[in-house]
């Protein structure tokens, strides 16, 4: 597998793992927060974009510390993480696509909590803090395919960080896209809608990349498929 193959392997895998119901919710309410808490449309637009790049920034750091830990270690001790990582992987990814078959009914604690804080009051602390109970929240669809793509990455005969970034970029896409119809006007209540009526497919969505870049790590360690 070339490089280019490479780097669309992650925008892909990146693009179905960015479909976050909690994500999208959460964003899709900071965008139209002006209206509760005053704030000027125009400075809760840049509190987006401010969100939006705080999560890639904290997925990046992560993954370039999970990176520069893994790299070091031996080729046979770096292949016993890798089978583990992958184990972990697949699990989760399973448990996701529980979600799909057997959906758990619709709880509003969560959601009534995220209310009240974006509610509350709506400033630079407050994005720092949603950016961060963001990957806190998501932990199989953030930092588990940050651990994975890094364990990937380290596997790699030219191994680089322009990977991780560009996959933790793709992962945020979905949020990029609700930011852009945010701009071009589009009523945030059909996007909270549409995640509302998706959210069982973007689960399967989640689950599907795990159990993919778990599967990919296991078959480079097996020498199945390699990298040139």
């Amino acid at each position: 597998m070339s490089e280019t193959y490479f780097y669309i392997l992650a925008i892909i895998v990146g693009l179905f793992l960015s479909t976050n119901p909690f994500s999208i919710h959460l964003f899709s309410k900071l965008l139209v927060a002006h209206k509760a808490t005053g704030t000027a449309k125009h400075k809760t637009s840049l509190f987006g974009l401010l969100y939006l790049f705080l999560v890639w920034l904290w997925l990046s750091l992560t993954a370039i510390i999970l990176y520069e830990s893994f790299i070091s270690l031996s080729v046979k001790n770096l292949h016993y993480v890798a089978i583990t990582v992958a184990g972990l992987g697949i699990i989760a990814g399973l448990l996701e696509l529980k979600k799909y078959n057997w959906p758990k009914p619709h709880s509003t604690k969560k959601t009534m909590r995220i209310h009240e804080s974006i509610h509350k009051t709506m400033n630079l602390a407050a994005v720092v803090k949603l950016s961060i109970e963001t990957i806190v929240e998501n932990i199989a669809s953030y930092l588990m395919p940050v651990l994975l793509f890094s364990v990937l990455v380290c596997l790699l005969s030219s191994s680089s960080i322009s990977f991780l970034l560009l996959f933790n970029f793709a992962m945020i896409l979905s949020l990029v896209k609700i930011y852009i119809l945010n701009s071009l006007n589009v009523k945030m209540s059909a996007v909270l809608e549409w995640n509302q009526n998706s959210k069982n497919i973007f689960r399967l969505c989640i689950g599907a990349g795990l159990v993919m870049l778990s599967w990919l790590i296991l078959l480079v360690v097996a020498k199945v498929i390699g990298f040139n």
